[in-house]
């Protein structure tokens, strides 16, 4: 049979998870009973006592809720269980949550049961003056008494007396029969009194959303009961509303009633991941002048919640310590000295606890309870040198660059060390500090004045006039870098804008240079100047790229010229085009700037990054793949199952590759020419994308004594530069270190950094070859954890290293670069080689080596040679 009882999602974690467990383990013994039909009594009992153990340990750990009662209550009834032992379940459920659901079960009970009618004094005290409760169990109390007989007109009036005397459902119904008990002769000020409860009554039901402002008007009443029962309605309908609980234990403080402490125990019990309820629980246990044993069962108790909490277990720690330092100096009488050995007992033990669970600098992150442990050694303990220990921890944990912390460490040491001591660290201090320093010298100033002599006076004077020239020298360097830098343009004009609208206006002067005859073009000696360029009557075609910036056209040549041949490899040299063979003409003159075509997404017939030459009408054939690859190439790339690899040995081939991806599909190395030596790139295909991002963590492995580059395959437009790897700009998780050892290793770097937080990763930068530029970068999960680093001294292997927030410069884009370098070149002409004559004699075996040497020689100084036999 399905379980009823649900759970409230809004109820605290913990309390799900515990409910829960409670649930299946009583499920399962259950329904081992009802699978097994033939299971006899015995058996059947053995369950059920496990069962009832089970709930036992449950209640007495958890504040239950009322629906589990219930459940448990009538489970009990159905197996007969003892009438006391039901009794005793419903005070203790009564205990945990005063339900409506609860009593109207007990008093069927009571009713089936024929228990005796002293049971009903006690639940008139817990519900008698209900709002919700109250006037069915007063009526069902008067019924029952009516029907036994044993009760007078004058116990009648006083039962209605009672009912009318509070806020409830039944206020006019009761008033109608207590008018006609006493012949209407009613007190007057019972009257006032009931008329003041009827509209309280009407407040309560307007306000039923809204609890707060109904019960700030029940506690303006002074009706200390009422306001007892009215929060328990409140708890009862909304049991994980702690803000129910927090209200009703900050009215309890107002009042001298013990109460408050069965109040902290169900809350503590229900809210155990809320350190702010055992903290008062402790409090109050104390108020009430608990014993010292009862306050550490609570504590105990509550710190076995926080196992992962540093916060919380810290704070309970601290309460519980201070708790016991007011009880070892309350049991100190007359001359008694204070026996503090306890208190330095439990401090030293929530030091040691918290350093082992959360790591010795995070513990205490505010360095709060390492300054309070050090003020009792040195003031109760006496103990000067553990002081000392716990304030250079506090200083080494990364706030010695703050002035606050020296002065108060100076200020302890003075009180109770040494002046000389002191001195001594005001003199650390004054070399640590450089933001907001003055207090602290100030501070040394005045410390010399009233501890030292004039020597120490002038001394302390002059280290501290000469270390603030030095701030002021360094803040000076800053502001004149700033503003150096900020005199700096930040990009200029770009070469094609458009000019104002004046400068439009104004008519623009032409350019005129001589012109050229035909013989000029064959001569290696200077060209004359050009002849003036002819006006055209068309209209000017801008011509735009993708970014919208105005491509600059290229200029008009009037006559024929024999170009060099291009080098395939220059991006920047022009293709041939029909300007450079066409007569000036006007179609010429319109002809665009023809773009090139974007290079194709790499495939095995495109493996090179570097952008394809563009197609010829005498090579329009495509590119064959290249040769080597160890299995069938796919026709179409998928991107997500493709990674590009480079820094490769030049002698690595494709049956290597192959072996180092043993989950490849193809392999593409890119080689020069068909069967040429690998240009030390390539690509690697596989048959899913898991197995393509596996591989990318196995980035910067060796291979062949060389760190193996592997990255995603992302491919992009010619132009467009592929997207870098890493973040830009700053970042302030991620820390950069330099003059790190040769030998430091991804795994000393991450150790050497592990104190100060979560290290998600740590690199070292490498060259080509796989050796160290003695720099990386750091990755912390938070900006507190790299501030903490940042302040700390760090060495690795005897070698103290810099530590900086990363912030690398922004890579430009193509179009900024051009931007700010003004327009590019254009590809340099080859150059005419000087007019040589060959040497008479020399064959021509001999090569162009010597004609390069002897082109040198004037004709009328050379001579012949005779040729090499």
């Amino acid at each position: 049979m399905p379980r009823k009882t649900t759970i409230d999602e809004l109820l605290p974690s913990r309390y799900q998870k515990a409910t829960r467990k409670l649930l299946h383990d009583v499920d399962a013994l259950e329904n081992d009973d009802s699978d097994d039909e033939a299971m006899d009594s015995a058996e059947t009992a053995a369950d059920e006592a496990k069962i009832r153990q089970i709930r036992e340990q449950f209640v007495e750990r958890w504040t239950t809720l009322p629906e589990l009662w219930l459940e448990w209550i009538e489970d009990e009834i159905v197996n007969d269980a003892p009438t006391e032992y039901i009794d005793e379940l419903f005070n203790k459920a009564f205990s945990h949550f005063r339900c409506p659901n609860l009593l109207a079960r007990c008093i069927q009970w009571i009713c089936e049961q024929n228990v005796p009618l002293e049971k009903y004094d006690q639940l008139i005290e817990l519900f008698g003056r209900r709002p919700d409760m109250g006037s069915l169990l007063w009526e069902n109390y008067i019924e029952m008494l009516a029907m036994s007989g044993t009760t007078n007109k004058e116990k009648v009036v006083k039962h209605y007396e009672n009912l009318i005397s509070f806020p409830n459902d039944a206020l006019v119904s009761a008033y109608e029969q207590y008018n006609q008990l006493v012949d209407g002769k009613v007190d007057p000020k019972r009257l006032t009194h009931y008329q003041k409860c009827l509209e309280s009554y009407k407040d309560l039901v307007n306000h039923q959303n809204d609890w707060g402002k109904w019960i700030q008007d029940i506690i303006g009443s002074k009706d200390v009961t009422f306001v007892l029962h009215s929060f328990e309605m409140l708890l009862a309908r909304s049991p994980n509303d702690a803000e129910i609980w927090r209200e009703y234990l900050a009215w309890l403080k107002t009042t001298n009633l013990q109460e408050i402490l069965t109040v902290c125990h169900r809350a503590c019990h229900l809210f155990v991941e809320d350190v702010f309820f055992w903290q008062d629980y402790l409090f109050q246990l104390e108020r009430f002048n608990r014993p010292w044993e009862t306050l550490s069962a609570v504590f105990e108790e509550g710190l076995s919640h926080y196992h992962r909490d540093c916060e919380s277990s810290s704070a309970l720690y601290r309460s519980a310590i201070y708790s016991r330092l007011r009880y070892v100096r309350k049991a100190a009488t007359g001359d008694n000295a204070v026996d503090y050995a306890p208190v330095a007992e439990l401090f030293n033990r929530a030091y040691i606890d918290l350093s082992e669970r959360f790591g010795a600098p995070y513990f205490d992150a505010e360095c709060d309870f390492r300054k309070n442990y050090a003020f009792f050694a040195f003031n109760c303990v006496g103990d000067v040198e553990l002081g000392r220990k716990l304030w250079r921890e506090i200083l080494g944990s990364g706030v010695a660059n703050q002035a606050k912390w020296w002065i108060d460490a100076v200020d302890v040491e003075r009180r109770f060390g040494t002046v000389e001591h002191a001195r001594n660290m005001l003199y650390k201090a004054v070399n640590s500090v450089f933001e907001e320093a003055v207090p602290l010298f100030d501070y040394f100033v005045q410390f010399e004045r009233d501890e030292g002599d004039f020597e120490q006076v002038s001394k302390a004077l002059k280290k501290v006039n000469d270390q603030l020239g030095r701030i002021n020298a360094q803040q000076a360097k800053k502001a004149a870098q700033a503003a150096k830098q900020a005199k700096k343009p930040i990009a200029k004009a770009a070469p094609n804008a458009a000019p104002p609208a004046q400068a439009q206006a104004q008519p623009e002067k032409k350019r005129r240079r001589p012109s050229l005859s035909p013989t000029d073009f064959g001569s290696p000696a200077k060209r004359q100047a050009l002849s003036p360029e002819p006006e055209s009557s068309f209209p000017e075609v801008i011509i735009k790229d993708k970014d919208g910036f105005v491509i600059p056209s290229l200029p008009v040549r009037l006559s024929p010229r024999r170009e060099a041949p291009m080098s395939p490899r220059s991006s920047k040299s022009p293709s041939p085009s029909p300007m450079s063979s066409a007569p000036n003409t006007a179609s010429s003159l319109l002809a665009p700037v023809a773009k090139k075509p974007s290079p194709p997404l790499p495939s095995p017939a495109s493996p090179s990054p570097s952008p394809p030459a563009e197609p010829t009408p005498q090579s329009s054939s495509p590119a064959q793949p290249p040769s080597g690859s160890d299995s069938a190439v796919p026709e179409v790339i998928d991107p997500g199952k493709t990674v590009f690899v480079s820094n490769l040995n030049f002698k690595v081939n494709e049956q290597q590759l192959a072996q180092f991806f043993p989950k490849h599909s193809a392999v593409r190395l890119v080689r020069k020419g068909t069967n040429g030596p690998s240009k030390g790139f390539g690509y690697i295909d596989f048959a899913t994308k898991e197995d393509a991002q596996e591989a990318l963590k196995r980035d910067r492995d060796m291979l062949n004594g060389r760190p193996i580059f592997i990255s995603a395959y992302s491919p992009h437009d010619k132009g467009e530069s592929a997207e870098f790897k890493y973040s830009t700009g700053i970042d302030r998780t991620k820390l950069f270190v330099k003059n790190l050892p040769k030998t430091c290793s991804n795994d000393q770097l991450k150790e050497a950094f592990a104190p100060f937080g979560g290290v998600v990763s740590a690199r070292i930068v490498t060259q080509k070859n796989g050796k160290s530029k003695c720099c990386g970068y750091v990755d912390f999960e938070s900006e507190a954890q790299t501030t903490r680093a940042i302040n700390s001294q760090i060495e690795i292997d005897g070698r103290l290293i810099e530590v900086y927030i990363s912030n690398p410069p922004k890579p430009k884009p193509a179009d900024e670069a051009a931007a700010l370098n003004g327009p590019a070149r254009a590809a340099p002409k080859p150059k005419p080689k000087p007019a040589t004559t060959p040497a008479r004699g020399v064959a021509p075996a001999l090569g162009a080596r010597k004609q390069r040497i002897e082109s040198f020689v004037p004709r009328v100084v050379a001579t012949a040679r005779k040729p090499r036999i």
